[in-house]
């Protein structure tokens, strides 16, 4: 069940400063701010906040968890259908924890992205990135343009006047209605 079973990684944290360090180029990239009620409504119980190892919320999502206390009628359930819904939990739950190293990351998860027997309805083409000489596979995902809400330039981008005009005339020129933000952090590289 949990081949081909991707992830979609969102912050919850909006222009903030570990972030664009972290993953923005230090402070030269782009964030896409989507709208999380539109993210919801297309993924629903695959739209998950990241369980952090040592938080309160983790423990009573455990507890839960183990216990099956969110599952109506478990026990009424055919032996067949038990293990499936175990495994499709577990697939759920090995996919949202992570380090509580990461807790000021704030974040939450698309997860089993081209997972067809679970989630999705069709197996997704698989293709490869290199990042740190480490191939990396993924699957692509679409969002209606609409999901869209704003994108906002790094803290370090030089010519920020420029930039914003070139990608507002960009988005505008693939059917796009959204803001173009610069972000006001100073930032020292």
């Amino acid at each position: 069940m949990v081949d081909n079973n991707h992830s979609i990684s969102f912050s919850l944290q909006k222009d903030y400063l570990p972030m664009w360090y972290m993953y923005g180029h230090y402070g030269n990239g782009i964030m896409l701010e989507f709208d999380r009620q539109k993210l919801f409504d297309k993924y629903n119980y695959r739209f998950l906040p990241c369980l952090y190892k040592d938080s309160t919320f983790f423990d009573d999502i455990i507890s839960k968890f183990i216990n099956f206390e969110y599952i109506d009628n478990f026990s009424a359930l055919t032996q067949e259908e038990k293990v499936y819904m175990i495994s499709l939990h577990t697939s759920l739950l090995i996919s949202i924890i992570k380090n509580d190293y990461y807790q000021y990351e704030n974040e939450v998860r698309i997860v089993g992205i081209g997972n067809k027997m679970g989630f999705d309805q069709e197996d997704k083409t698989e293709f490869f990135r290199v990042r740190n000489g480490e191939p990396i596979p993924y699957v692509k995902e679409y969002f209606s343009k609409d999901f869209l809400k704003s994108v906002w330039l790094g803290p370090s981008t030089q010519n920020k006047v420029l930039s914003k005009e070139t990608i507002q005339s960009f988005l505008k020129s693939r059917g796009f209605d959204v803001d173009v933000v610069c972000s006001p952090i100073p930032f020292r590289s």
